[in-house]
């Protein structure tokens, strides 16, 4: 009897020592993967800040490449061109608050900003961005009230849905050709916005994309530009003057409704017109058409406000 008492006691002790140990031994395996993919703190040469993690954090790709994960929330940012250990940053990927930086300068390697990377970003008022730089994802820049300076690169494609979502300091835009995508409410009330250039290189603007640009007087669209989409410039109170060149094939529903257009020249190039594009548009709108008659894929009722049209016009009869 005293003989199993004993040997209760031994396994009861040796079962506590086994589990005071398991809790270092989980921590050092975690600890030991996290190393492989994010440098720490005593890697950065920032210093953590008020607001919360104010250092650079890396995540390698495992190709000599790595993204940031965090950035410093301090008035000036440079992001370095490598990480501690050597590898080539490529992409920006922050997220967290970053509501006292004012200017960022990003190196030459940056080929994508992600989701959400300066989203609400308050105080941003300039960015340089990376000569190499393709992809600007979804709501990158999304609520920076004060973002004013902005240079696209040479380099760049593709401008996702809502990435400068509310940007109301931004004054011009010009995209450089070879960009082909921008996507839905990509400059959604951009109220100081004045310039925009288009490259012969973009087939479609989508939903929304210049809605509520409220500073915008006159747009000129190239004849390469095929497809305007929804809404595109919808509420551009000021927008008087628009150019259409020949090439143009689809205006969509309300692409410019309730701008201030007073004359517009439609070329025979475009095919298709589903509904009203300038519902709302000024009464005395002259819509002067290239067609000797409404061609078939336009719908009945596209000129619904009550607008006059001249059919069979030319460029040269606008006044």
């Amino acid at each position: 009897m005293k003989k199993r008492f004993i040997l209760s006691i031994f396994v009861l002790l040796n079962t506590i020592v086994s589990c005071s140990k398991s809790p270092e031994t989980s921590q050092t395996s975690l600890s030991s993967s996290n190393e492989s993919s994010v440098y720490s703190s005593e890697s950065s040469t920032t210093i953590k800040g008020e607001t919360g993690p104010d250092i650079f954090y890396y995540q390698s790709n495992g190709d000599g490449t790595c993204r940031v994960l965090n950035i410093p929330n301090e008035e000036h940012v440079i992001v370095p061109e490598f990480s501690p250990e050597g590898d080539k940053v490529t992409k920006i990927s922050c997220s967290g608050i970053k509501d006292k930086i004012k200017k960022v300068e990003l190196p030459d390697g940056v080929q994508e900003i992600d989701e959400f990377t300066f989203s609400n970003s308050t105080s941003l008022e300039e960015i340089k961005l990376s000569a190499e730089l393709t992809t600007i994802k979804r709501r990158a820049f999304h609520n920076c009230i004060k973002l004013r300076n902005i240079t696209l690169p040479n380099n760049l494609k593709t401008i996702k849905e809502d990435a400068f979502y509310n940007c109301t300091s931004i004054k011009s835009i010009t995209f450089p050709e070879g960009f082909n995508f921008l996507g839905s409410k990509s400059f959604y009330n951009c109220t100081s916005l004045e310039n925009i250039t288009f490259p012969k290189t973009l087939n479609t603007i989508y939903f929304g994309a210049f809605s509520k640009c409220t500073s915008l007087k006159s747009v000129y669209i190239p004849g390469e530009l095929k497809v305007i989409s929804v809404a595109s410039f919808e509420f551009c109170t000021n927008l008087t003057d628009l150019y259409l060149e020949d090439g143009v094939e689809e205006i969509l529903t309300g692409a410019f409704d309730e701008c201030g257009i007073r004359q517009v020249f439609i070329p025979k190039s475009v095919l298709r017109i589903p509904s009203n594009p300038f519902w709302k548009c000024p009464d005395d709108l002259v819509i002067y058409c290239e067609a000797e008659s409404k061609p078939k894929e336009w719908n009945e009722n596209c000129f619904s406000w009550g607008h006059k049209v001249v059919w069979g016009s030319k460029r040269s009869d606008l006044k």
